[in-house]
């Protein structure tokens, strides 16, 4: 997953409550075990849409104006099954078979009519993080040749090959330690977030971090009692002159999560929601001309909803035996070399 931005000033909502529920006593505080290591063999099934729009802010002295640019829809329907995990239970690679990956475009705001298929169904592919980026490969291990198609897996697929420096527990301010009760917000460290987040390319300052939590209580999830927990924070990269768009001068990623995780700590998410922005803010002050746009921001907005359910049967059955047999076609084509009888 990927990361967040400059606007500061974020809020959420807080439930309305009648008079009666005024004055009830609070709700038990609730441990919420956010760390579920996954193991080698472990399987799911995904259901994810992703909507993909633009909006362009022009800020002047008369006030703002905001146009809103829908881009792209995407359906993308797969069994998975993990094939290597870092040391922390963090999925590091995955053997993926497609049951639907589509997109719909836009042509002056009407979306086509029939979506187009970026890959077919029971196309088997491998993901696997390398540093900090995720491979795809057919599963024979040919390259992918649909381009659209990468774009869209790395969109959709993200994996690690090494454990944050923190666990979630940690920079969430959740687990054991921390106790919540529904309906409790609170602000995340950002030095621990800043520190979890960082890598050798983008080091990151608790300068650059804002952000906060809540937890909404226990809600019925596909069957499943599960917490319900939600947390948005925003990252200033401004000052990563590499990762800046050109005539840029304010860059900056938000994300806003929400995700059901089972009461049963054994088991894992089985709802996930995420909003995703990039904002480039270009600054254009004209004095000569006060009505003039000041401001210039492009704003790129990603939105995700995951239904995410735990394989077995048939199902996992189906992928551990494709794994056997690619691993066999493997070991067929690079045979263990022979020790010379002489």
């Amino acid at each position: 997953m990927r990361i967040a931005a400059i606007l500061l000033c974020l809020a959420t909502l807080a439930p309305l409550t009648s008079r009666a529920e005024q004055n009830a006593p609070p709700a038990a505080a609730q441990v919420v075990e956010v760390d579920r290591p996954y193991s080698v063999g472990d399987a799911f099934h995904e259901d994810t849409t992703l909507r993909i729009n633009q909006q362009q802010i022009e800020g002047t002295e008369a006030g703002e104006s905001i146009s809103k640019q829908n881009i792209a829809h995407i359906h993308f329907v797969a069994d998975q099954l993990i094939t290597k995990v870092t040391p922390g239970g963090i999925p590091a690679a995955l053997l993926v078979r497609i049951e639907r990956l589509e997109m719909s475009g836009f042509e002056n705001g009407t979306q086509a009519q029939s979506p187009e298929s970026l890959l077919k169904q029971n196309d088997w592919i491998f993901a696997r993080a390398t540093g900090n980026d995720v491979e795809f490969t057919n599963a024979d291990g040919s390259p992918i040749k649909n381009e659209q198609a990468l774009r869209v897996l790395n969109e959709l697929i993200g994996l690690r090959d090494e454990d944050p420096a923190l666990p979630h527990s940690a920079t969430l301010d959740l687990g054991p330690d921390h106790p919540r009760s529904p309906g409790e917000s609170w602000v995340l460290d950002p030095t621990k977030n800043a520190k979890a987040m960082s890598s050798r390319k983008y080091p990151l300052l608790a300068d650059d971090f804002a952000g906060f939590a809540t937890y909404h209580g226990l809600v019925d999830s596909h069957g499943q009692p599960c917490h319900r927990l939600s947390y948005s924070y925003s990252i200033d990269t401004t000052r990563h002159q590499e990762i800046r768009a050109d005539r840029a001068d304010r860059v900056s990623y938000h994300r806003l999560i929400t995700i059901n995780l089972p009461k049963d700590p054994k088991l894992h998410e089985n709802h996930f929601e995420m909003g995703r922005w990039i904002r480039y803010d270009r600054l254009s002050p004209n004095p000569d001309k006060p009505t003039a746009p000041a401001t210039n921001s492009a704003v790129y907005e990603m939105l995700y909803v995951t239904k995410v359910l735990e394989l077995h049967g048939p199902p996992l059955t189906t992928l551990r035996t494709k794994l056997a047999e690619l691993n066999a076609a493997q070991t067929d084509t690079n045979p263990a070399p022979q020790e010379n009888p002489n």
